[in-house]
């Protein structure tokens, strides 16, 4: 019922949210870290690109793209919204595919999150080398926080798996995996709205670059759209009641 879906998303996942923040900051310091691996890696030995760079934009070369772009000779409709399609429908795997691979005692979480990490960082130092730094941020942010976001809660679901694999609090592990899986449960599906609004912002916004849409508003388009999302999972708005609803999950 609309009702449930309502409060699930005003209420229980917001506090899911809250209850496991130190989950989740694992998971972005994993990615993160894979970020900084990738950067380094690039800037220490470019000729490792095809071991570090997303292999689609090994071919592209970030002065001709900023160059075109600027005049006007972009990609089709056609052709951004195929390309938008496709990371849209990445993402929707890498979140899930970091949840699933919780059952791994949360290994292949962490690798799915640091390998993703180092393309990102890999392919910001590629244009960072080249001075476009701003530019490649303003493409990034209006899009990239909330899937970022999205793919942190879904890795931080992943790991509250094997949580309950390595470290069941003295019950059975069966038991104690049925009861975090809901909590992880909680955090994938709300996922689901988020990656969406990240799919809607990098089909528009993320792919209108200066100087149509000046850096500086791109970048700052991003930063509302991070504090609106923020503000969201971290408010204590319904506070009371959220808490009940998270904790009697965790009893049944």
């Amino acid at each position: 019922r609309l009702r449930d879906v309502w409060r699930f998303y005003a209420q229980t996942f917001p506090a899911t949210v809250r209850r496991e923040l130190w989950m989740i900051v694992a998971a972005a310091a994993l990615m993160l870290g894979g970020a900084a691996f990738g950067w380094l890696g690039m800037a220490l030995d470019p000729d490792a690109a095809p071991y570090l760079v997303p292999e689609q934009h090994l071919t592209l070369d970030p002065d001709r793209r900023v160059a075109e772009e600027a005049a006007g000779d972009v990609a089709s409709v056609g052709t951004q919204a195929e390309f938008s399609t496709f990371l849209f429908t990445h993402n929707i795997q890498v979140s899930f595919l970091a949840f699933a691979l919780g059952l791994t005692a949360g290994l292949g979480t962490g690798v799915v999150l640091f390998l993703n990490g180092v393309m990102l960082g890999s392919l910001a130092q590629v244009y960072a080398a080249r001075g476009h730094a701003a530019w490649f941020w303003a493409w990034i942010l209006p899009h990239g926080i909330p899937e970022l976001t999205a793919i942190f809660l879904a890795g931080a679901a992943g790991l509250i798996l094997g949580r309950a694999l390595l470290a069941p609090r003295g019950l059975p592990r069966r038991v104690a995996l049925r009861k975090e899986s809901k909590i992880a449960l909680h955090l994938v599906v709300g996922t689901l709205p988020i990656l969406v609004v990240a799919g809607l912002i990098e089909g528009t916004i993320s792919q209108i670059h200066p100087p149509q849409l000046p850096v500086s508003l791109k970048i700052g388009f991003a930063l509302a759209v991070g504090a609106a999302l923020y503000a969201w999972l971290g408010s204590g708005w319904f506070g009371a009641r959220d808490e009940r609803t998270v904790a009697s999950v965790r009893r049944d």
